[in-house]
């Protein structure tokens, strides 16, 4: 879950607007932004509900009544959001082993920070892809072009794309995922 945990918050960094990302395994299987977090929890779990059984939830915003409600309904391992209010946490703990984080970390990762990691006989160091390409450097080499709203679901979709393993397809539509 530690691993689960550390992929999902570098994730979720990525939105600004109220996001939900849920994932196993590292990877993420459903992640949504909206204009509130039951909206994104919705959407993200739309995604792929099979996946998400006993994954971690990560929002970006604080988690209310209306979404511990939903949650409760699932086997849900982790919750890791800004805040809670009393009546979700109230929610929460009908359910058993499951762990509710606060995230107050401050601290920001420096963009030059290189990602490590453990393989047998030693250790990987590699640059963290932290960068999408400002739109007004990206060039349409198509005929058709993207409208506006298909613009925001490209962008989006980049984003989430760079953080999951190895090959990736990610399909969204709506700033939410369809598949991953």
């Amino acid at each position: 879950n530690l691993l689960d945990l550390d992929a999902g918050r570098r994730l979720i960094e990525e939105f600004e607007l109220p996001a939900c990302a849920i994932l196993k395994h590292s990877n993420p299987c459903g992640i949504a932004i909206s204009n509130t977090a039951l909206d994104a929890y919705l959407k993200a779990l739309h995604t792929d509900p099979l996946s998400a059984f006993g994954g971690i939830y990560i929002f970006n915003r604080e988690v209310d009544a209306s979404v511990a409600e939903k949650m409760i309904e699932n086997f849900v391992e982790l919750v890791f959001a800004p805040g809670y209010t009393d009546e979700a946490l109230q929610l929460f703990s009908q359910k058993e082993n499951l762990r509710v984080l606060v995230n107050n970390e401050r601290r920001i990762w420096p963009v030059s920070a290189p990602d490590l990691k453990g393989v047998r006989g030693g250790l990987l160091l590699q640059d963290r892809d932290v960068d999408i390409d400002p739109r007004d450097a990206m060039q349409v080499v198509t005929q058709v072009h993207p409208t506006e709203k298909q613009w925001g679901d490209l962008l989006f979709t980049w984003r989430v794309a760079k953080h999951v393993k190895s090959n990736s397809i990610v399909i969204g539509r709506d700033l939410a995922t369809l598949g991953i």
